[in-house]
């Protein structure tokens, strides 16, 4: 007989997410590594092939050296400004909100609340 009340998984609020309009929609991606491992966290901004801000990565990922990793990453949404950075910790700069915000994700300012 099947459980229908055990837990699979448990999450908790992180502030990534501001407003579910626009929604945050999620998809499919290859991320690689060169020669040196990566460690990218959840609310990076992606750049493509012309470092343009496109999206927005999903979970924590660990890349191995010279190796690639499947994940997610949001393509729509409304996110927390002060949650979003670059992959070496930077905020956002106001070129890269204008690019995702051609994508179909917003930026805005958010109170941390306890």
């Amino acid at each position: 007989m099947t459980k229908y009340y055990d837990t699979i998984a448990e999450t908790s609020y992180d502030g990534l997410i501001v407003n579910a309009t626009p929604s945050a929609h999620a998809f499919g991606i290859t991320l690689e590594a060169d020669s040196t491992p990566r460690s990218l966290i959840r609310g990076m901004i992606l750049l493509n092939e012309g470092d343009e801000a496109y999206a927005i990565l999903t979970d924590d990922v660990e890349i191995p050296a010279g190796g690639s990793f499947n994940c997610t990453a949001y393509r729509t949404g409304h996110f927390a400004r002060g949650r979003v950075v670059n992959e070496d910790g930077t905020p956002v700069t106001p070129e890269q909100e204008d690019s995702l915000r051609k994508y179909g994700i917003l930026l805005s300012d958010a109170i941390e609340v306890e």
